[in-house]
């Protein structure tokens, strides 16, 4: 995993933990500073997202590099 996909799962977390609306591709784009396509190239998709970022935070607390996915 790049730097650059971990700033954007960093991104996305933070939409997550703020729960202010349903957390959606576009939104994690502005909030990352990139776009949606590159959210889809590197995840697939929202469900791919979300499980990058679970599989990032765990990685983070067991102490091993995560896998992004797809």
């Amino acid at each position: 995993m790049t730097a650059r996909q971990r700033d954007v799962l960093d991104a996305a977390l933070g939409l997550v933990v703020a729960a202010r609306r349903p957390l959606t591709m576009a939104a994690v784009a502005r909030a990352a500073s990139c776009s949606k396509e590159t959210l889809y190239k590197w995840f697939g998709d929202r469900d791919g997202l979300l499980t990058a970022t679970v599989r990032w935070q765990a990685a983070k607390v067991r102490g091993v590099p995560a896998r992004t996915g797809r």
